[in-house]
Protein backbone atom coordinates (compact mmCIF):
# COMPACT_ATOMS: atom_id res chain seq x y z
CA UNK A 1 0.00 0.00 0.00
CA UNK A 2 1.22 3.47 -0.80
CA UNK A 3 2.00 6.00 1.90
CA UNK A 4 -0.77 8.30 0.63
CA UNK A 5 -3.33 5.49 0.88
CA UNK A 6 -2.29 4.66 4.45
CA UNK A 7 -2.46 8.32 5.49
CA UNK A 8 -5.89 8.71 3.89
CA UNK A 9 -7.18 5.56 5.57
CA UNK A 10 -5.89 6.71 8.98
CA UNK A 11 -7.49 10.12 8.47
CA UNK A 12 -10.85 8.57 7.57
CA UNK A 13 -10.76 6.25 10.59
CA UNK A 14 -9.87 9.10 12.91
CA UNK A 15 -12.75 11.29 11.74
CA UNK A 16 -15.46 8.66 11.42
CA UNK A 17 -18.37 9.20 13.79
CA UNK A 18 -19.90 5.75 13.41
CA UNK A 19 -17.59 2.78 13.79
CA UNK A 20 -19.49 -0.34 12.73
CA UNK A 21 -21.47 -1.28 9.64
CA UNK A 22 -24.44 -2.12 11.83
CA UNK A 23 -24.43 1.38 13.32
CA UNK A 24 -24.13 2.95 9.88
CA UNK A 25 -27.09 0.91 8.62
CA UNK A 26 -29.04 1.94 11.68
CA UNK A 27 -28.23 5.63 11.09
CA UNK A 28 -29.31 5.33 7.46
CA UNK A 29 -32.53 3.79 8.72
CA UNK A 30 -33.27 6.91 10.75
CA UNK A 31 -33.37 8.96 7.56
CA UNK A 32 -35.08 6.52 5.20
CA UNK A 33 -38.60 7.43 4.19
CA UNK A 34 -39.59 9.52 7.18
CA UNK A 35 -37.78 12.69 6.17
CA UNK A 36 -37.58 14.27 2.74
CA UNK A 37 -33.90 15.17 2.90
CA UNK A 38 -31.36 15.42 0.10
CA UNK A 39 -28.41 12.99 0.24
CA UNK A 40 -26.12 15.96 0.95
CA UNK A 41 -28.19 16.97 3.98
CA UNK A 42 -28.19 13.42 5.33
CA UNK A 43 -24.42 13.17 4.89
CA UNK A 44 -23.84 16.52 6.59
CA UNK A 45 -26.07 15.67 9.55
CA UNK A 46 -24.31 12.33 10.01
CA UNK A 47 -20.81 13.79 9.64
CA UNK A 48 -21.26 16.99 11.62
CA UNK A 49 -23.56 15.59 14.34
CA UNK A 50 -24.92 18.99 15.39
CA UNK A 51 -26.23 19.21 18.96
CA UNK A 52 -29.32 21.36 18.35
CA UNK A 53 -31.76 22.19 15.58
CA UNK A 54 -30.46 25.76 15.60
CA UNK A 55 -26.89 24.56 15.06
CA UNK A 56 -27.99 22.14 12.33
CA UNK A 57 -29.85 24.87 10.45
CA UNK A 58 -26.90 27.25 10.80
CA UNK A 59 -24.55 24.64 9.32
CA UNK A 60 -27.03 23.34 6.72
CA UNK A 61 -29.26 26.29 5.70
CA UNK A 62 -31.40 24.15 3.36
CA UNK A 63 -32.94 22.48 6.44
CA UNK A 64 -34.65 25.75 7.37
CA UNK A 65 -37.68 25.21 5.14
CA UNK A 66 -37.76 21.41 5.31
CA UNK A 67 -38.22 20.63 8.99
CA UNK A 68 -39.65 22.13 12.14
CA UNK A 69 -37.24 22.53 15.05
CA UNK A 70 -38.94 19.92 17.23
CA UNK A 71 -38.86 17.35 14.43
CA UNK A 72 -35.18 18.08 13.78
CA UNK A 73 -34.39 17.90 17.51
CA UNK A 74 -35.94 14.42 17.64
CA UNK A 75 -33.90 13.31 14.63
CA UNK A 76 -30.71 14.66 16.23
CA UNK A 77 -31.49 12.85 19.50
CA UNK A 78 -31.86 9.58 17.60
CA UNK A 79 -28.61 10.25 15.76
CA UNK A 80 -26.71 10.95 18.99
CA UNK A 81 -28.16 7.84 20.62
CA UNK A 82 -26.76 5.74 17.77
CA UNK A 83 -23.38 7.43 18.14
CA UNK A 84 -23.30 6.95 21.92
CA UNK A 85 -24.40 3.32 22.04
CA UNK A 86 -22.41 1.85 19.16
Amino acid sequence: MSEVFVKTLNYARRLSKFKTRETIRSVRGIFSGKYNLHKFEVAQLANLCPETAEEAKALIPSLENKMEDDELEELLKDLHAKKTFQ
